[in-house]
């Protein structure tokens, strides 16, 4: 007999869609694309954009989580302007740079598959339609959290506590929701 609480998950992440939303772009812990948002738990069916965003470390996610574009404004308001501009000038770079399936860093051009850790992100539109995918490695994601203040960096921090208890809160997260 299947109770509905047999999936803890189960209210942030929904059925597959026929898009196929990638693997590596679904919850590691249920297998299926994620299906609200972790601040507001709006649908992410209906958000005009969201961003899904994971933290691989030696090939097991350490965070996964999906925000909606509004949700994603209300951290970046919080950050410095400095590092604000730093994250969107990075960003940008590595969207014109990268990899648009995300199977290697959009710096240094390593790929995915390799030891060590790497910072994932899907762009989606209306309906689950992905924009694009970034990967980026653990060191050149490390040079970028070094440019940024530290008031943003404890922003960072404040957040991997609020949403994720037990992680660290010195993980360096998330950088690409901005």
């Amino acid at each position: 007999m299947s109770d509905e609480h047999d999936n803890p998950f189960e209210a942030f992440w929904s059925p597959p869609e026929p898009d196929d939303v990638p693997v590596i772009l679904r919850s590691d812990y249920s297998g299926l694309p994620f299906a609200k948002c972790l601040v507001c738990e709006t649908g992410l069916e209906e958000a005009e954009v969201h961003v899904v965003e994971k933290i691989v470390r030696n090939s097991e996610t350490v965070i996964e989580m999906a925000m909606c574009a509004a949700c994603c404004g209300d951290v970046a308001e919080q950050l410095s302007r400095e590092s604000t501009d730093v994250l969107r000038s990075v960003q940008e770079e590595w969207a014109e740079s990268g990899d648009p399936d995300g199977e290697a860093c959009a710096n240094c051009h390593r790929p995915r598959d390799h030891d060590g850790g790497f910072v994932i992100a899907g762009y989606f539109l209306t309906g689950r339609v992905l924009l694009r995918q970034i990967a980026v490695c653990e060191p050149c994601h490390d040079a970028v959290q070094q440019r940024l203040s530290r008031a943003t960096r404890d922003t960072f921090g404040r957040f991997v506590g609020d949403h994720f208890p037990g992680v660290p809160e010195n993980i360096d997260a998330p950088s690409l929701l901005v």
